[in-house]
């Protein structure tokens, strides 16, 4: 990982340094899930490829209660995209069981 994310890391060192008044640190994915489930306070944000940031989302909102109660932002120079970081889930179509506090508490 410390190769194939090299590209990732660079363009985070570059940017980085327009705001040095901001800590920052890099953590390979797995000792950084490991500390998010241990010490979650310690982060601010977290800045991280698509992939583990999924999968990260999801492990942080199932620590706090259920991925149905949490809310994701996509943030790009051009828009913006909001949505409960569950999706869509087909699987709980037309069942009744569905949770919509994660699409209900999304910032504005």
């Amino acid at each position: 990982m410390k190769q194939t994310d090299g590209l990732f890391h660079q363009v985070f060192d570059e940017i980085a340094k327009e705001y040095p008044e901001i800590e920052n640190e890099h953590w390979i994915i797995d000792i950084g899930a490991a500390k998010m489930a241990d010490t979650p306070e310690a982060f601010d944000v977290i800045v991280m490829p698509n992939l583990y940031g999924d999968v990260l989302s999801d492990v942080a909102a199932q620590i706090t209660g259920s991925v149905g109660l949490a809310g994701s932002a996509n943030i790009g120079e051009e828009c913006s995209m909001f949505e409960a970081i569950h999706g869509s889930a087909p699987r709980r179509a037309g069942q009744n069981v569905a949770n919509p506090s994660g699409l209900l508490q999304e910032p504005l």
